[in-house]
């Protein structure tokens, strides 16, 4: 077949779904070869967007195929597909490149059409309890649901009513654990997820950046009174009087313009620190107004690595993720460089942890920043971090963290004084100091926008309520 031609033998239509073998929940992809008007176009499904992602298909060979098809955030991704015909079956071994949130992604996929092996990264196994939980090395000490007030039964079927709300049959929960008092009461992951295999953190990575912060500020090289620009040789008006301070930055009341459409920008920026540092003022002056704004945990981390001299990776992974022995992880790479030479990081959503370690940063919020009589962070900056720290009136925000102030969240006394780090898709960690409950849900929710998760209004239907 001469070169660049789009027709495709009829076995190849359909729909061929597979992944890898380094990250197969993460990786899992869901291909439909279609033939129309003479040329064939594969669509790529992604939980991140509300339609299939189409790109048309160009053959150099009988089997062998490249397209280029659009991502959720507006770039492409090239598809370098190759198909291999066994006695079994055909297998199409595709090369994902310029993938991910920072186009920065290349991930092998091996796919097959009418595989019932894949049956598990696309349905909950709902009506079928485990009989004990499973293994955990970090949370050996477990509880029955009594602490919780509730039988067996009774938090079997609250958990099958988090995974499959009647209100939200869409809604898409691939992990839960559920601590109290340190104890682990319940712990069940689906879709094909594997206790071992990191989850995208999303907006719980600006969480973990607050905790950075906090750290820094305990070793002195940063103050909450530190104008944020001045570490910077660029002219802004982040400068101007008056100036914004870090402490403005992490309560998100910088007052700085940065929308949507610039934190695309961002990621695929080469001079980040310049760029969220051109954003005009328009909010009103440093702390008037919250203004959620995804720019500004980069600058942060950008100011605690001018500070410290190192990368904010290995500044997490020294004073973060090694005492709390978080080793399974990964992060986005950005399109620059960090102070050490390694690739700089997504500080706003870019980071991936496992739910055992989602649920060691649970517990360490809810020791005020001691875990397991190791102290991480003071507890002067976790108190300060998830108490309100924008004006009254506005939305009760506080160091990169969320506030349940005034029941902003779930309502109760026993959640009084709870926070929560949140990431779009269903991502919580939830912290109740006064019930002393942690509880960790992971998901890819990606088209629900509730203020509140549907996850944790969920939880707090089924599970909160019966220990009030």
């Amino acid at each position: 077949m001469s070169n660049s031609t789009t027709h495709t033998s009829t076995p190849y239509l359909g729909r061929w779904s597979g992944t890898s073998t380094t990250q197969p929940f993460n990786d899992f992809t869901t291909f439909d070869i279609s033939y129309r008007d003479g040329a064939s176009y594969l669509l790529r499904h992604d939980r991140r967007s509300r339609d299939p992602l189409e790109g048309r298909m160009n053959f150099t060979s009988t089997d062998v195929f490249t397209a280029a098809v659009p991502t959720w955030l507006g770039g492409k991704a090239i598809v370098n597909g190759t198909f291999h015909n066994h006695s079994s079956g055909a297998v199409l071994v595709a090369k994902i490149e310029a993938d991910g949130l920072t186009g920065l992604d290349t991930i092998e996929v091996h796919l097959k059409k009418g595989a019932p092996e894949h049956e598990k990264y696309l349905v909950p196994p709902l009506g079928v309890a485990p009989e004990v939980l499973p293994e955990n090395d970090e949370f050996t000490v477990t509880d029955t649901p009594d602490v919780l007030k509730m039988t067996t039964e009774q938090l079997d079927a609250a958990v099958e009513a988090i995974i499959r709300p009647i209100t939200h049959p869409d809604n898409r929960v691939e992990g839960l654990l559920i601590l109290k008092d340190g104890r682990r009461i319940h712990e069940s992951y689906y879709y094909g997820l594997t206790a071992s295999e990191p989850h995208p953190c999303a907006s719980i990575t600006k969480s973990i950046v607050s905790l950075l912060a906090g750290i820094a500020i305990d070793q002195g090289i940063l103050s909450l009174d530190d104008p944020v620009a001045a570490a910077f040789p660029i002219p802004s008006t982040w400068n101007d009087s008056p100036p914004i301070l870090l402490r403005h930055a992490l309560s998100m009341t910088s007052g700085t313009k940065f929308n949507q459409f610039d934190t695309a920008k961002m990621l695929t920026c080469t001079s980040v620190a310049e760029f969220i540092l051109q954003a005009p003022r328009l909010f009103g002056a440093p702390g008037d107004k919250y203004h959620y704004d995804n720019s500004l945990p980069a600058i942060v981390s950008l100011l605690i690595e001018r500070r410290s001299g190192m990368g904010i990776e290995a500044f997490a992974q020294k004073y973060l993720f090694d005492p709390l022995a978080i080793t399974n992880y990964t992060w986005t790479r950005m399109h620059e460089d960090s102070v050490d030479g390694a690739p700089f990081v997504l500080p706003s959503g870019g980071l991936n942890l496992t739910l055992t370690d989602l649920a060691k940063v649970g517990e360490l919020l809810l020791g005020g920043g001691e875990y397991r009589g190791n102290r991480i962070v003071s507890a002067e900056h976790i108190e300060a971090a998830t108490k309100r720290q924008t004006r009254e009136g506005d939305y009760p925000y506080g160091y990169f963290f969320h506030t349940n102030e005034g029941g902003q969240h779930v309502a109760g006394d026993g959640s009084i004084g709870a926070f929560m780090a949140l990431g779009s898709g269903g991502q919580v960690i939830w912290v109740a100091p006064k019930q002393k409950l942690v509880f960790v849900a992971v998901g890819s929710s990606w088209m629900s926008f509730e203020k509140t998760p549907v996850v944790l209004s969920s939880f707090a239907d089924t599970v909160l309520k019966m220990l009030e």
